[in-house]
């Protein structure tokens, strides 16, 4: 409980769930999958989907989709890379489990078969 944090920790763990399987119902309605989805969006359709109370005092709404618009000539290029090799993936659970990275790949492909 006290990782979590004794004010909202929990509430915003709860939350983030709820707010995880409407992106992905959002992904599923579309038919893509949410990387996709998300990369469809304009600079502008994006940033309107977010939240900035808790990190404006560091990144502003405005200064988040400067970035975005000013990132947009390289998008093609980075999409692309991404069909071709996919995205690094990060999932706390698995740090937490002690696993080493080898021992994580070996379950994966275990997994896939």
């Amino acid at each position: 409980m006290r990782w979590v944090g004794p004010e909202k920790g929990v509430s915003h763990l709860a939350i983030a769930g709820i707010i995880n399987a409407l992106w992905d119902l959002w992904g599923k309605l579309e038919n893509k999958p949410v990387w996709r989805l998300l990369l469809d969006l304009s600079p502008k359709e994006l940033v309107n989907c977010l939240d900035f109370s808790y990190i404006e005092d560091f990144l502003t709404k405005k200064e988040a989709l400067q970035i975005l618009n000013n990132n947009m000539k390289t998008r093609n290029k980075r999409v692309k890379d991404i069909e071709k090799n996919g995205f690094p993936g990060y999932t706390t659970g698995v740090g937490w489990s002690g696993y080493s990275d080898d021992h994580v790949v070996k379950l994966v492909k275990k997994a896939k078969k």
